[in-house]
């Protein structure tokens, strides 16, 4: 498939890039079912393909979890990573946007004392 042969394969952490081959996945599945060409969906040369362009390291955490080694469960799986990687991001900026905001509203007590 084209769409398979114009992406870049994505970086470690890169969430954008990630939630980008989840529509890939659903645009293909969607038109290989349409096209009745379900064997399509299996672990096949597009499956190569797809785990192409992942990082190395989900390539071993899918391997590593005993999936079902086709399309379906490729796009299931990476978009559960990547709601994952989202819910942790959120957390972390929240937690980094807390203490910052803690910081802002107190004064040490160690304060330096204004002299006249």
């Amino acid at each position: 498939m084209e769409e398979v042969e114009k992406f870049r394969p994505i970086q470690d952490g890169d969430l954008i890039g990630i939630e980008n081959v989840v529509s890939l996945l659903d645009v293909i599945i969607v038109r290989l079912t349409t096209m009745n060409k379900e064997l399509d969906l299996g672990k096949g040369l597009l499956f190569q393909k797809i785990m192409r362009l992942l990082p190395e390291k989900m390539i071993i955490d899918f391997s590593n979890l005993r999936r079902e080694e086709c399309l379906r469960s490729l796009r299931d799986w990476i978009n559960e990573e990547a709601q994952v990687k989202r819910r942790a991001r959120e957390i972390v900026r929240e937690t980094s946007e807390s203490k910052e905001s803690y910081r802002s509203n107190t004064k040490s007590f160690f304060a330096k004392k204004e002299t006249h």
